[in-house]
C-alpha cells in the first residue's frame, strides 16, 4: 500500500512546483531563517509543493508522517517550515 502511495503521489506532486518554491524562498532575504537545515527545508518544500498542488480528493497519502520518517526530521520543525513557506507563497505582494 505504502508503495503504491509513493508512486500515485511521484506522478501527481510536481518537481516544477517544488523548483518554485525554492526560487520564491531564495528571493527574500528575509526567509533566510529557513535554511538553518537543508533537510527540513527540503522536506518542507515537499510537503508545501504536496499541499500546493495535489487535489484535495487525492491527499490520501500520509505526507507528512512519511517524510519524517524518511529525513528523521521533527514533525513540528517541519510544520512549522511549510507555514511559513505557504505564508510567503500566499502574502499579498501588496
Amino acid at each position: 500500500m505504502l508503495n503504491r502511495g509513493m508512486a500515485k503521489i511521484g506522478e501527481i506532486l510536481s518537481f516544477e512546483v517544488c523548483m518554485d518554491l525554492m526560487d520564491l524562498l531564495y528571493e527574500k532575504e528575509k526567509t533566510a531563517i529557513l535554511y538553518s537545515s537543508p533537510h527540513s527545508l527540503a522536506a518542507s518544500i515537499l510537503v508545501a509543493s504536496y499541499v500546493i498542488t495535489v487535489p484535495r480528493q487525492e491527499l490520501e497519502f500520509p505526507v507528512l508522517p512519511w517524510v519524517k520518517f524518511v529525513t528523521s526530521c521533527k514533525e513540528e520543525e517541519i510544520v512549522e517550515i511549510v507555514r511559513n513557506i505557504l505564508e510567503h507563497v500566499f502574502e499579498p505582494c501588496c
